[in-house]
């Protein structure tokens, strides 16, 4: 979209395992630059130090997080081009955690007539490729403990997260940019993990881990899917 508005604008696009190279840092001194990439990048950024400054210039970060209930409502409006009642809007919301692109896909899932039971099952599947990518950013050893915690533990407030784990602001950060968790920011910050798809995407993987285990041990230390 930046290069679009502005020709002169280059876009580097960093993949998962990437970081910051010589070849990024001088293209980023000779123009502008939208730099656009994972949570990598995200980590790249914040080992350049305070103010994330590169080639003398101040990075402003605009990181993918879920939406709040009343943004969530406004995107279903935008798309869908009307508002839902309230008994369509809450499960959508448990569903999705404010996820723009599975809110998108339950509103056209609906739009095809799709029943509100059906659409869990059926996003879960639509939607593997993006819980595949999820689960790999929750496995960084930055996120994974924050996670399970909040598996454990949540909703909680993030200053208990903090307390619990030792987590730094970027990584909690990083946690919600993941996808699942929700941070509501208020007199008491809160965070939870809010997409009910991605919760029963994790379920499933359970279950197959634990159906292939043959280790009755195993089956028993880890317990029922939730």
């Amino acid at each position: 979209a930046a290069a679009q508005l502005a020709p002169g604008v280059g876009v580097i696009e960093l993949t998962q395992d990437e970081a910051l190279d010589a070849e990024a840092l001088e293209e980023v001194d000779r123009r502008p630059c939208v730099l656009v990439g994972g949570l990598e990048l995200h980590r790249a950024l914040e080992a350049q130090g305070p103010g994330c400054r590169i080639a003398g210039g101040t990075v402003q970060r605009f990181p993918l997080v879920p939406l709040t209930r009343r943004q969530s409502l406004a995107w279903v409006r935008a798309i869908g081009g009307r508002p839902l009642p309230g008994d369509e809007f809450e499960p959508l919301f448990r569903a999705t955690g404010g996820h723009p692109s599975l809110i998108a896909a339950w509103v056209e899932e609906r739009g095809r007539g799709a029943s509100v039971s059906a659409l869990a099952d059926a996003l879960v599947g639509a939607h593997e490729p993006l819980f595949a990518r999820i689960d790999q950013a929750l496995e960084h050893p930055e996120l994974a403990g924050l996670y399970e915690w909040l598996e454990e533990n949540g909703p909680a407030r993030v200053d208990a997260l903090r307390t619990a784990t030792g987590a730094e602001k970027g990584a909690i950060d990083r946690l919600v940019m993941a996808g699942p968790v929700s941070r509501i920011l208020g007199e008491a910050a809160e965070i939870a993990i809010g997409c009910g798809l991605y919760t029963r995407h994790r379920d499933l993987q359970r279950g197959v881990a634990l159906r292939g285990s043959s280790d009755p041990r195993e089956r028993r230390k880890s317990g029922s899917p939730r």
